[in-house]
Formats: C-alpha cells, structure tokens, sequence
C-alpha cells in the first residue's frame, strides 16, 4: 500500500466459492492482515443483471455496495468517512488482481475551467494468487470477457486466489 506516510505490505487474501442455496451469488470472503491484525470480510458478490454486468457486494451488516462488471474487471465506488475509494478485481490464470485508489474529494484543489486535482492519493495494489488443488473461478471471472465475470454463477466452479 502507498500513501503519503510511505510503502507498507499488508497480507491479503481472497476467496471465492459458489453458495449452495443460490445461483446469482457467490461467497467473496476478503482477508487482509496476519495473527492479531486479522480482518475477515465474508462478503457475498451479487448478480442482478448478468447481461449488463450490474451487481453489487453485500457486506452482510446492512452495508450494500454497488459493482459494475466493466472491460473484465468488477468495479465498485463507495465513500468512507469522507474519503472516495475506487475497488477493482480482474480474474487472471494466476488468481485475481486487485486494486484500490482512494482519494479525498474535500482536499480537491480547483486549477481552473471548473477542474480540480487531487493532490493526495492512496494506491494499493495486490496479485492474489490461486492456491495449488483449487479449482478456477469459472467462466465468469474469465480475463478479457466483458461482463463475463458478473454472469450467472457456476456452482461446479469455486477457488481461492
């Protein structure tokens, strides 16, 4: 992760795996951190038009947030405290790519013509690599399929990355 304070590595980890009692979903369990500094997020990543690639996470504690399947990538844009954080995920042969770029809105600084800069930026980025004996994600997390990787679940398909 950069920031303004500097570089730290933070361990992550992320799963996937299909629910047996649904077909537009699938578990998305996000790990980040290691012993005592732990964090397990068990989200579930939802389908609700698979031909747009509309969906959204629903964090299961009355947080939904919106995610769009956009060039092959699920993309989601939420505000925390203030803060605007752009999430993507892209499927690769190797497990899942992940990204996070989050910024300030109120720390814009206008330059003219109604444009204005972020000075600030928060850049965190991670390859979450597919553990040996799992299967792949399936279809729809293909790289390069747009819209392919918020189509249907495929329950015969689950992995870890």
């Amino acid at each position: 992760m950069h920031s303004r304070t500097g570089e730290r590595v933070v361990a992550m980890g992320l799963l996937v795996e299909p629910l047996p009692d649904r077909d537009d979903a699938v578990r998305f369990v996000l790990s980040y951190g290691e012993g005592e500094t732990l964090q397990v997020r068990d989200y579930l990543l939802v389908v609700e038009d698979a031909a747009t690639g509309a969906g959204h996470i629903d964090e299961r504690n009355g947080i939904v947030l919106a995610a769009q399947c956009v060039a092959g990538e699920v993309v989601c844009v939420f505000a925390v405290s203030g803060q605007c954080n752009v999430v993507r995920y892209r499927a690769t042969p190797e497990g899942v790519d992940f990204a996070l770029d989050a910024f300030a809105p109120a720390e814009s600084v206008p330059t003219g013509s109604g444009v204005s800069t972020q000075p600030q930026v928060v850049v965190q980025r991670a390859r979450l690599v597919r553990q040996r004996g799992v299967r792949p994600l399936g279809r729809r997390f293909e790289q390069g399929s747009p819209n392919r990787c918020c189509g249907a679940p495929n329950r015969r398909n689950s992995g870890v990355a």
